[in-house]
């Protein structure tokens, strides 16, 4: 079997119609099934509309008869065929399905034959696996036995050296007793010996560290004297260290004070300096102006004089006055002069003796 069921085609020949088909009725459970039953077929020459099929005798035999006649009974005959075809149709459907159902048994049956056809391989297994573990088992009991016999001679054999070693063991005890009585007689002398020198070493060693117990006081005397006169000296340094940080602070705060001062004669100096220039521009304008009214004043004197002498009189009075005024302002200039190099003189003292040179 390939997998794939028969199924019959309009092609195939007609499949002999049993009676009545035995399926098998065991499934996989073991639970019977009813058999399947199908009917007899109806004879082909007996039709339903009460007209004999015979298929020895031809439609046309009888050429006397109506065309319509003819075509009635071809029409009643492929009514009937048709009406065969398709209950052979169920027929084959039916059988198919039986096939099917068949198939299915089949295939049950198969896998329950392999499911004994395993049981069985594993039941021969089991069987040879344990008759060969019998085999093992009697093989060791046989090996064991053997051991036994050996391990009993051998125990026989064992007792008799046991008591050749014990006699000798007891020899060799009483010797041995013998000699580590010995061996203590002399480890105590050596003790007592070693104990004498221990204890003189140990006097000793008392003696060198109450030796060194008065040398190690004596040093901590010296330490703690010389500790003390550390700890004065840093307390002096301490103290003229903050001395001279006072008195730094204090030149500090003297410098401040003496720039502070310097910054102030600075701006003095700026505003002298300033009100000097200005005057000395003051005094320049009058000079200029001076000279032009001059000169305007001898230009117009001269046109007065040809003019007429009343007004040259005029004018050499207001000249004069005028002259008068620019006396009095050239005085006040020479006297403010001094009073400016006095304030310059100041300055350079200040710059040079009161400020810091850079």
């Amino acid at each position: 079997m390939n997998g794939k069921l028969w199924t019959p085609s309009e092609n195939d020949a007609p499949t002999p119609t049993p009676s009545i088909v035995n399926m098998p009725s065991s499934n996989r459970n073991g639970v019977y099934e009813p058999a399947v039953t199908i009917a007899p077929t109806t004879p082909l020459s007996e039709l339903t509309n009460g007209v004999t099929n015979n298929t020895a005798v031809s439609p046309f035999a009888n050429p006397s008869k109506s065309t319509t006649k003819v075509i009635e009974r071809l029409t009643a005959s492929n009514d009937a065929l048709r009406r065969d075809l398709n209950s052979e149709k169920a027929k084959s459907q039916e059988l198919t399905e039986n096939l099917r159902a068949k198939n299915n048994v089949i295939e049950r049956l198969q896998a329950d034959n392999n499911t004994l056809r395993s049981a069985s391989e594993a039941s021969e297994r089991t069987r040879k696996n344990r008759k060969e573990f019998e085999e093992t088992l009697r093989t060791q009991l046989k090996n064991e036995e053997e051991r036994r016999k050996q391990a009993e001679a051998q125990a026989t054999g064992l007792g008799i050296q046991l008591g050749q070693v014990t006699s000798s063991a007891k020899q060799e005890l009483a010797a041995a007793k013998k000699e580590h009585a010995e061996e203590m007689a002399r480890m105590r002398q050596e003790h007592i010996r070693e104990t004498s020198n221990l204890r003189d070493e140990l006097q000793q060693a008392q003696e060198q560290l109450r030796r060194l117990t008065e040398k190690n006081k004596e040093l901590e005397t010296r330490w703690n004297a010389s500790d003390n006169i550390f700890k004065a000296e840093l307390k002096k340094r301490d103290k003229k260290i903050d001395a001279i940080a006072e008195g730094r602070e204090e030149d500090r705060r003297k410098v401040m004070k003496q720039e502070h001062a310097i910054a102030a004669h600075d701006v003095v100096v700026n505003q002298l300096r300033d009100e000097l220039e200005k005057k000395d521009s003051l005094a320049q304008e009058l000079r200029t102006l001076f000279a032009t009214y001059k000169e305007t004043t001898e230009s117009e004197a001269k046109q007065y004089r040809e003019e007429t002498e009343e007004d040259v009189a005029r004018m050499r009075k207001d000249g004069a006055q005028l002259h008068k005024a620019v006396a009095d302002s050239l005085a006040h200039v020479d006297k403010v002069l001094p009073q400016a190099e006095d304030a310059i003189a100041f300055l350079r003292y200040v710059k040079q003796y009161h400020m810091p040179s850079k």
